[in-house]
């Protein structure tokens, strides 16, 4: 007994050459994009691996910056606070208070000074923690991030007259209170505040690296359609 293939029908041959291309596509899409990964990871791990430099006064590629260690010296604004709602390292959901710090003669930085519970949103129950006169800050240069769409539309809601974000939205942040800045913001280390609040020391690198399973499931797919092919085409010659 011999196996021999039917004539396939044209239909089948579509739908079928469709799928496993796309599947296929998908596979490869998923591979650039485990080795777009790795070297995302390797640039973000040999930054926080660096000493710490001096942020210049003028950034011309921002993403240069994302996730090196850097210092800053100036003066906070403390009356120009936002308020970016977060966990902590620990789980809590509080506050990240972002301060703007003046640079003579250079751009002023929106700092991430770190986090705070709920209830010391107000400074009032900080006031230790409201430092003056110059500071210097060590810390990590992060970019502007956003929510997904459907959080933007459906969840969080940004609200320059309160102050208060729900992403790092760096350029609303500097309208509400109508100011230039820098364009990334910086991450205090978990260098101790007076009074112990603002908490510094937040970032969180968390990347996951699924790809190459995602690109296994792809091709195995774009096979499993090639074999239902033959199967359903196949006839017995007797």
């Amino acid at each position: 007994m011999a196996i021999f293939l039917q004539r396939p029908r044209p239909l089948p041959v579509i739908i079928t050459a469709a799928a496993v291309l796309l599947c296929t596509a998908l596979g490869v899409w998923q591979v650039q994009r485990r080795d777009w990964k790795h070297d995302l990871i390797a640039t973000i791990e040999a930054g926080l691996e660096a000493d710490p430099v001096v942020l210049p006064g003028k950034i011309e590629d921002p993403a240069a910056w994302d996730y090196r260690r850097v210092t800053v010296t100036g003066v906070f604004r403390h009356d120009q606070e936002s308020f970016l709602q977060a966990q902590s390292r620990n789980g809590n959901f509080g506050w990240q208070v972002i301060t703007p710090l003046e640079r003579l003669g250079q751009s002023t930085v929106l700092v991430n000074r770190g986090w705070v519970p709920f209830d010391n949103k107000d400074p009032e129950t900080r006031l230790e923690g409201q430092v003056t006169g110059t500071v210097s800050i060590s810390g990590i240069a992060r970019l502007p991030w956003r929510q997904g769409w459907l959080a933007r539309e459906y969840v969080f809601d940004n609200d320059p007259v309160t102050k208060t974000f729900y992403e790092a939205a760096l350029g609303e942040m500097a309208a509400a209170h109508d100011i230039d800045v820098a364009p990334i913001f910086v991450d205090a280390d978990e260098t101790l505040n007076p009074g112990g609040w603002p908490k510094g020391g937040q970032t969180v690198v968390k990347l996951t690296d699924n790809h190459l399973s995602y690109a296994i499931q792809w091709f195995s797919l774009a096979i499993a359609g090639i074999v239902i092919f033959v199967l359903y085409h196949r006839r017995k010659d007797d």
